[in-house]
Protein backbone atom coordinates (compact mmCIF):
# COMPACT_ATOMS: atom_id res chain seq x y z
CA UNK A 1 0.00 0.00 0.00
CA UNK A 2 1.25 3.09 -0.69
CA UNK A 3 1.83 6.18 1.69
CA UNK A 4 -1.37 8.31 -0.19
CA UNK A 5 -3.55 4.68 0.34
CA UNK A 6 -2.70 4.95 3.74
CA UNK A 7 -2.99 8.55 4.93
CA UNK A 8 -6.23 7.98 2.42
CA UNK A 9 -7.47 5.14 4.68
CA UNK A 10 -10.11 6.26 7.09
CA UNK A 11 -11.79 3.39 9.13
CA UNK A 12 -14.42 4.50 12.03
CA UNK A 13 -13.61 1.21 14.10
CA UNK A 14 -9.98 2.17 14.49
CA UNK A 15 -10.25 5.79 14.91
CA UNK A 16 -10.10 5.34 18.54
CA UNK A 17 -7.22 2.92 18.77
CA UNK A 18 -5.43 4.66 16.44
CA UNK A 19 -5.12 7.43 19.27
CA UNK A 20 -3.95 5.56 21.36
CA UNK A 21 -1.04 3.72 18.86
CA UNK A 22 2.84 4.85 19.07
CA UNK A 23 4.41 6.42 16.24
CA UNK A 24 4.35 4.61 13.34
CA UNK A 25 7.80 4.50 12.33
CA UNK A 26 6.88 2.43 8.63
CA UNK A 27 4.60 5.54 7.92
CA UNK A 28 6.97 8.00 8.88
CA UNK A 29 9.96 6.22 6.47
CA UNK A 30 7.42 6.47 4.20
CA UNK A 31 6.77 9.98 4.06
CA UNK A 32 10.78 10.39 4.14
CA UNK A 33 10.48 8.71 0.78
CA UNK A 34 8.88 12.12 -0.53
CA UNK A 35 12.22 13.68 0.03
CA UNK A 36 14.22 11.25 -2.88
CA UNK A 37 13.41 13.93 -5.62
CA UNK A 38 15.22 16.51 -3.94
CA UNK A 39 18.01 14.43 -2.53
CA UNK A 40 20.85 17.28 -3.27
CA UNK A 41 18.60 19.77 -1.26
CA UNK A 42 18.41 17.06 1.41
CA UNK A 43 21.51 15.65 1.36
CA UNK A 44 23.25 19.08 1.55
CA UNK A 45 20.56 20.05 4.54
CA UNK A 46 22.66 17.05 6.38
CA UNK A 47 25.87 18.53 5.58
CA UNK A 48 24.52 21.80 7.07
CA UNK A 49 23.25 20.40 10.26
CA UNK A 50 26.87 18.64 10.83
CA UNK A 51 28.24 22.22 10.48
CA UNK A 52 25.73 23.90 13.04
CA UNK A 53 26.35 21.21 15.54
CA UNK A 54 29.88 21.96 15.45
CA UNK A 55 29.40 25.98 15.57
CA UNK A 56 27.79 25.50 18.54
CA UNK A 57 30.20 23.93 20.48
CA UNK A 58 32.70 26.33 19.06
CA UNK A 59 30.83 28.81 19.73
CA UNK A 60 30.35 28.02 23.92
CA UNK A 61 34.40 26.54 23.86
CA UNK A 62 35.32 30.40 22.50
CA UNK A 63 33.53 31.70 25.46
CA UNK A 64 35.36 30.12 27.75
CA UNK A 65 38.87 30.25 26.07
CA UNK A 66 38.45 33.83 25.87
CA UNK A 67 37.98 34.43 29.13
CA UNK A 68 40.64 32.44 30.47
CA UNK A 69 42.86 33.66 27.64
CA UNK A 70 42.73 37.22 26.22
CA UNK A 71 40.16 38.78 29.00
CA UNK A 72 42.74 37.07 31.83
CA UNK A 73 45.98 38.24 30.27
CA UNK A 74 44.44 41.34 30.12
CA UNK A 75 43.77 41.80 33.61
CA UNK A 76 47.04 41.04 34.35
CA UNK A 77 49.20 43.37 31.35
CA UNK A 78 46.98 46.01 31.10
CA UNK A 79 46.81 45.45 27.16
CA UNK A 80 43.42 45.08 25.22
CA UNK A 81 44.64 43.87 21.96
CA UNK A 82 44.26 40.60 22.43
CA UNK A 83 40.72 41.13 23.81
CA UNK A 84 39.27 43.34 21.08
CA UNK A 85 41.17 40.83 17.92
CA UNK A 86 39.18 37.67 20.25
CA UNK A 87 36.42 39.84 20.32
CA UNK A 88 36.47 40.64 16.75
CA UNK A 89 36.95 36.74 15.53
CA UNK A 90 33.93 35.73 17.74
CA UNK A 91 31.89 38.46 16.26
CA UNK A 92 32.85 36.81 12.80
CA UNK A 93 32.31 33.49 14.09
CA UNK A 94 28.74 33.96 15.49
CA UNK A 95 27.83 35.60 12.70
CA UNK A 96 28.74 32.96 10.55
CA UNK A 97 26.16 30.76 12.17
CA UNK A 98 23.56 32.83 11.90
CA UNK A 99 24.21 33.00 8.10
CA UNK A 100 24.20 28.93 8.34
CA UNK A 101 21.53 28.85 10.34
CA UNK A 102 19.95 31.34 7.83
CA UNK A 103 19.97 28.71 5.06
CA UNK A 104 19.22 25.98 7.09
CA UNK A 105 15.88 27.77 7.63
CA UNK A 106 15.43 28.36 4.31
CA UNK A 107 16.64 25.42 2.56
CA UNK A 108 14.07 23.47 5.08
CA UNK A 109 11.26 25.38 4.76
CA UNK A 110 11.55 24.98 0.82
CA UNK A 111 11.34 20.85 1.06
CA UNK A 112 9.35 20.76 3.05
CA UNK A 113 6.86 22.64 0.52
CA UNK A 114 8.12 20.87 -2.26
CA UNK A 115 7.18 17.59 -0.01
CA UNK A 116 3.88 18.83 1.01
CA UNK A 117 2.59 19.21 -2.43
CA UNK A 118 3.63 16.41 -4.17
CA UNK A 119 1.69 14.57 -0.97
CA UNK A 120 -1.01 16.46 -1.76
CA UNK A 121 -1.15 15.53 -5.28
CA UNK A 122 -0.94 11.98 -4.88
CA UNK A 123 -3.58 12.01 -2.04
CA UNK A 124 -5.82 14.12 -4.22
CA UNK A 125 -5.20 11.16 -6.96
CA UNK A 126 -5.91 8.67 -4.78
CA UNK A 127 -9.28 10.27 -3.80
CA UNK A 128 -10.60 10.33 -6.97
CA UNK A 129 -10.13 6.92 -7.18
CA UNK A 130 -12.03 5.88 -4.20
CA UNK A 131 -15.00 4.37 -4.18
CA UNK A 132 -18.28 5.74 -3.49
CA UNK A 133 -18.75 3.75 -0.24
CA UNK A 134 -15.90 4.93 0.51
CA UNK A 135 -17.27 8.94 0.37
CA UNK A 136 -20.67 7.37 2.09
CA UNK A 137 -18.96 6.39 5.72
CA UNK A 138 -15.98 8.91 5.77
CA UNK A 139 -17.37 12.53 6.40
CA UNK A 140 -16.18 15.36 4.54
CA UNK A 141 -14.44 16.92 6.93
CA UNK A 142 -12.18 14.21 7.56
CA UNK A 143 -11.15 14.36 3.93
CA UNK A 144 -10.74 18.07 4.16
CA UNK A 145 -8.43 17.59 6.87
CA UNK A 146 -6.17 15.67 5.13
CA UNK A 147 -4.90 18.08 3.16
CA UNK A 148 -5.80 20.73 5.86
CA UNK A 149 -4.39 20.04 9.59
CA UNK A 150 -2.84 16.13 8.79
CA UNK A 151 -0.61 18.01 6.13
CA UNK A 152 0.70 20.86 8.34
CA UNK A 153 1.59 18.13 10.41
CA UNK A 154 3.51 16.80 7.91
CA UNK A 155 5.41 19.82 6.76
CA UNK A 156 5.89 20.94 10.48
CA UNK A 157 7.71 17.71 11.03
CA UNK A 158 9.95 18.00 7.48
CA UNK A 159 10.49 21.40 8.60
CA UNK A 160 11.68 21.73 12.02
CA UNK A 161 11.41 18.69 14.23
CA UNK A 162 13.69 16.35 11.55
CA UNK A 163 16.85 18.79 10.92
CA UNK A 164 16.59 20.63 14.37
CA UNK A 165 16.41 17.48 16.41
CA UNK A 166 19.50 16.28 13.91
CA UNK A 167 21.32 19.55 14.98
CA UNK A 168 20.62 19.20 18.73
CA UNK A 169 21.74 15.30 18.91
CA UNK A 170 24.87 15.80 16.94
CA UNK A 171 25.60 18.95 19.22
CA UNK A 172 25.38 17.42 22.20
CA UNK A 173 27.50 14.40 20.55
CA UNK A 174 30.26 17.02 19.78
CA UNK A 175 29.94 18.69 22.88
CA UNK A 176 30.58 15.42 25.37
CA UNK A 177 33.25 14.47 23.16
CA UNK A 178 35.20 17.70 23.45
CA UNK A 179 34.08 17.58 27.42
CA UNK A 180 35.17 14.31 27.91
CA UNK A 181 38.60 15.46 26.40
CA UNK A 182 38.98 18.55 28.38
CA UNK A 183 37.59 16.99 32.11
CA UNK A 184 36.40 13.77 32.73
CA UNK A 185 35.29 14.29 35.93
CA UNK A 186 32.82 17.18 34.46
CA UNK A 187 31.71 15.25 31.24
CA UNK A 188 30.76 12.33 34.12
CA UNK A 189 28.99 15.17 35.95
CA UNK A 190 26.85 15.96 32.99
CA UNK A 191 26.63 11.75 32.24
CA UNK A 192 24.73 11.29 35.42
CA UNK A 193 21.85 14.34 34.66
CA UNK A 194 21.53 12.88 30.71
CA UNK A 195 19.18 10.17 32.50
CA UNK A 196 17.00 12.47 34.55
CA UNK A 197 16.50 14.69 31.61
CA UNK A 198 15.75 11.19 29.20
CA UNK A 199 13.36 10.14 31.68
CA UNK A 200 11.76 13.88 32.37
CA UNK A 201 11.29 13.82 28.60
CA UNK A 202 10.26 10.46 28.13
CA UNK A 203 7.34 11.28 30.93
CA UNK A 204 5.88 14.32 29.06
CA UNK A 205 6.37 13.06 25.62
CA UNK A 206 3.94 10.14 26.36
CA UNK A 207 1.51 12.48 27.39
CA UNK A 208 1.63 15.50 24.60
CA UNK A 209 1.69 13.40 22.15
CA UNK A 210 -1.64 11.71 23.26
CA UNK A 211 -2.92 15.35 24.04
CA UNK A 212 -1.76 16.58 20.48
CA UNK A 213 -3.18 13.78 18.79
CA UNK A 214 -6.47 14.48 20.63
CA UNK A 215 -6.07 18.35 19.79
CA UNK A 216 -5.87 17.49 16.15
CA UNK A 217 -8.98 15.04 16.57
CA UNK A 218 -11.04 17.82 17.88
CA UNK A 219 -10.35 20.24 15.44
CA UNK A 220 -10.91 17.47 12.69
CA UNK A 221 -14.88 17.20 14.14
CA UNK A 222 -14.89 21.02 13.67
CA UNK A 223 -14.02 21.35 10.49
CA UNK A 224 -16.04 18.26 9.18
CA UNK A 225 -19.23 19.75 11.07
CA UNK A 226 -18.50 22.96 9.21
CA UNK A 227 -17.80 21.56 5.82
CA UNK A 228 -21.22 19.55 6.08
CA UNK A 229 -22.67 22.76 7.22
CA UNK A 230 -22.14 24.60 3.90
CA UNK A 231 -22.34 21.80 1.76
CA UNK A 232 -26.28 21.35 3.21
CA UNK A 233 -27.01 24.63 3.70
CA UNK A 234 -29.85 24.14 1.38
CA UNK A 235 -31.38 21.25 3.46
CA UNK A 236 -30.57 23.57 6.46
CA UNK A 237 -32.67 26.17 5.91
CA UNK A 238 -35.59 23.91 3.90
CA UNK A 239 -36.05 22.12 7.29
CA UNK A 240 -35.31 24.94 9.45
CA UNK A 241 -32.19 22.85 10.96
CA UNK A 242 -29.99 26.37 12.08
CA UNK A 243 -30.54 25.59 16.08
CA UNK A 244 -29.49 21.47 15.63
CA UNK A 245 -26.29 22.64 13.39
CA UNK A 246 -25.63 25.82 16.19
CA UNK A 247 -25.69 22.99 19.34
CA UNK A 248 -23.70 20.52 16.90
CA UNK A 249 -20.76 23.39 16.29
CA UNK A 250 -21.12 24.58 19.75
CA UNK A 251 -20.20 20.64 20.69
CA UNK A 252 -17.27 20.43 18.32
CA UNK A 253 -15.90 23.92 19.04
CA UNK A 254 -16.11 22.92 23.03
CA UNK A 255 -14.21 19.79 22.63
CA UNK A 256 -11.85 21.70 20.80
CA UNK A 257 -11.16 24.22 23.47
CA UNK A 258 -11.20 21.88 26.43
CA UNK A 259 -8.69 19.54 24.09
CA UNK A 260 -5.95 22.81 23.85
CA UNK A 261 -6.67 23.21 27.48
CA UNK A 262 -5.87 20.10 28.21
CA UNK A 263 -2.47 19.75 25.78
CA UNK A 264 -1.23 23.27 27.41
CA UNK A 265 -2.17 21.89 31.19
CA UNK A 266 0.33 18.84 30.02
CA UNK A 267 3.28 21.16 28.19
CA UNK A 268 3.59 24.13 30.43
CA UNK A 269 4.79 22.36 33.49
CA UNK A 270 7.83 20.70 31.56
CA UNK A 271 9.83 23.27 30.79
CA UNK A 272 10.26 24.82 34.93
CA UNK A 273 11.05 20.76 34.97
CA UNK A 274 13.54 21.23 32.47
CA UNK A 275 14.80 24.40 33.75
CA UNK A 276 15.03 22.66 37.77
CA UNK A 277 17.54 20.27 35.82
CA UNK A 278 19.86 22.18 34.31
CA UNK A 279 19.78 24.54 37.56
CA UNK A 280 20.91 21.32 38.92
CA UNK A 281 23.75 20.60 36.69
CA UNK A 282 24.98 24.05 37.69
CA UNK A 283 24.77 23.80 41.08
CA UNK A 284 26.93 20.35 40.88
CA UNK A 285 29.47 21.86 38.15
CA UNK A 286 31.30 24.40 40.71
CA UNK A 287 32.33 21.79 42.79
CA UNK A 288 34.22 19.86 39.58
CA UNK A 289 35.12 22.55 37.48
CA UNK A 290 38.36 24.14 38.77
CA UNK A 291 39.60 25.56 35.40
CA UNK A 292 36.51 28.63 35.68
CA UNK A 293 36.01 29.49 31.97
CA UNK A 294 36.91 26.82 29.25
CA UNK A 295 35.04 23.62 30.36
CA UNK A 296 32.21 25.83 31.62
CA UNK A 297 31.46 27.06 28.20
CA UNK A 298 31.61 23.76 26.75
CA UNK A 299 29.07 22.30 29.15
CA UNK A 300 26.91 25.14 28.31
CA UNK A 301 26.54 23.30 24.62
CA UNK A 302 25.43 19.98 26.59
CA UNK A 303 22.34 18.29 27.31
CA UNK A 304 20.27 21.37 27.02
CA UNK A 305 21.50 22.51 23.72
CA UNK A 306 19.42 24.45 21.80
CA UNK A 307 20.84 25.00 18.58
CA UNK A 308 18.56 25.43 15.38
Amino acid sequence: MTTANVLAHTDPKEERERTQRPLDLRLMLRLWTYTRPYALKRNLLFAIVIIRAVQGVVVAAAIGYIIKGPITEAKQTGRIGGVLVAAAAFGLWVLLTYVVMYFRTKLAADLGERVIHDLRMDLFTRMQRMTMSYYDRTKVGRIISRFTSDAEAVRVGIQNVVFVSLVNGATMVFAAALMAYLDWMLFLVVAVLAPILWAINYYFRQRISHASRVVQESFSRVTANLAETVSGIRVTQGFVRQGVNDRRLASASAGCRDAHRHADDIFFPRQPVLRADHLAGHAIQPRVDGDGGRRAGVQRAGPRAGVR
